[in-house]
C-alpha cells in the first residue's frame, strides 16, 4: 500500500520536467551554457506537452528520535514522460516528516534534515545535502526552505560531532561546482514536502525534502549538455547499492533544540527497463563479485557515480 506521500505523487496531475532550471543554475563550466541554450529551445515543447509521473519503489529511511521528537523519511525515484513518450526523465527525491508530541515548536525554529554518503574525491569526507524549513505555529505549507548541496565535507551526523556549534546555515561544506538537489516546487507536491501542522502544547509537524533530476532523453537519445548526467545515471544503476546516513536537527535561534541520527540505509537505483547504451558483459576473470576486491569495486563505482551526479 503506497504511503500518503507516495500516493500523492502517483495520482498528481501531469507534471512537467524542470529542464529549464535543472542545469546551469549554478554552473561554472561551458556545459551549462549549452544546456541553457537547449532549455530555451525546449520551452515551447514543454509548455504544450502533457506529462505523466510514475513512482518507483520507495526506500524507507529509518526513524531518528530525540525524546518526544521523531523524524521519519523516504526516498525513491519518479519517472516522468510526455503523453507521446518522446521525452523521459528520472528524478531522485527524499522527504522527511519531523514530529514533536506532547508540546509544540515555536515560531522561527528551523527544522533541518540531512543525507550523506562517502566522498570519492577526498578520503574521510562526505557528499550529500541538507534541507532546512522555518517553522511557524499554524497549519500550512512552509515557503522558507533552504536546500544546500554538500561536498567533501566533514560528517554531518550528530554522533560524529563535526558540526557542533555551527548555525544551521553552516552545517556541512557547501558544494562549489553545482547545486544539484533543490527545493520541490511542483504545487501538487509542496505540502507533502514542506507542510506543517500546529496543535498548541500537543503537537508540531514540519516536513522537509529535496529533489534532483538523474536522467533525461528525447526520442531515446541523449540531449546535448546532459550526456554526463546520463552517464552518471548508468554508473549508479549498474554498480549496486549505496549506503546513506541521515538524521535531523532542530534549531531554536543559535541553540540546537533537538537532534538525532537514523540507522544507515541502503539505496539502489530502480530498474525502469531502459537499455544501457554502454552495456558490457563482465566475465568472472575480470571481476569476481564474491571477492572482497570485487565487492569493493562495485561499492566504489556506485559512490563515484552518485558524486558525479551531484558535482559534474
Amino acid at each position: 500500500m503506497p504511503t500518503t506521500w507516495q500516493q500523492s505523487r502517483i495520482t498528481s496531475r501531469s507534471r512537467k520536467p524542470r529542464i529549464e532550471r535543472e542545469r546551469g543554475k549554478n554552473s561554472r563550466s561551458p556545459r551549462a551554457i549549452s544546456t541553457t541554450l537547449f532549455a530555451f529551445a525546449a520551452l515551447a515543447a514543454i509548455a504544450s506537452a502533457e506529462y505523466v509521473a510514475t513512482d518507483g519503489p520507495v526506500t524507507t529511511i529509518p526513524e531518528a528520535t530525540y525524546g518526544s521528537v521523531k523524524s521519519n523519511g523516504s526516498l525513491g525515484e519518479t519517472w516522468i514522460e510526455d503523453s507521446s513518450g518522446e521525452s523521459v526523465s528520472i528524478y531522485l527525491w527524499a522527504q522527511w516528516e519531523n514530529k514533536v508530541t506532547g508540546q509544540h515548536m515555536d515560531n522561527g525554529m528551523v527544522v533541518q534534515n540531512y543525507a550523506q554518503w562517502t566522498s570519492t574525491t577526498e578520503a574521510g569526507k562526505f557528499d550529500g545535502f541538507t534541507c532546512a524549513a522555518t517553522y511557524e505555529k499554524s497549519n500550512g505549507t512552509t515557503s522558507n526552505v533552504t536546500v544546500r548541496n554538500i561536498a567533501n565535507s566533514d560528517s554531518l551526523t550528530n554522533a560524529d560531532g563535526k558540526q557542533n556549534g555551527k548555525a544551521w546555515s553552516a552545517i556541512g561544506t557547501a558544494a562549489t561546482e553545482y547545486e544539484w538537489f533543490e527545493k520541490e516546487t511542483e504545487p501538487s507536491l509542496t505540502n507533502e514536502f514542506y507542510g506543517r501542522t500546529y496543535l498548541k502544547n500537543k503537537e508540531s509537524i514540519q516536513r522537509c525534502g529535496a529533489v534532483g533530476m538523474m536522467f533525461y532523453q528525447e526520442g531515446g537519445e541523449d540531449v546535448s549538455g546532459l550526456e554526463q548526467l546520463n552517464e552518471a545515471y548508468w554508473q549508479i544503476k549498474n554498480a549496486g547499492a549505496i549506503t546513506m546516513s541521515t538524521g535531523f536537527r532542530i534549531f531554536d535561534g543559535s541553540d540546537v533544540w533537538a537532534y538525532g541520527d537514523a540507522e544507515q540505509v541502503s539505496w539502489s537505483a530502480n530498474d525502469w527497463g531502459l537499455e544501457d547504451p554502454n552495456a558490457q558483459v563482465i566475465v568472472p576473470d575480470d571481476l569476481d563479485e564474491t571477492s572482497d576486491s570485487g565487492a569493493a569495486s562495485l561499492a566504489m563505482a556506485t559512490v563515484t557515480a552518485l558524486t558525479a551526479f551531484l558535482m559534474f
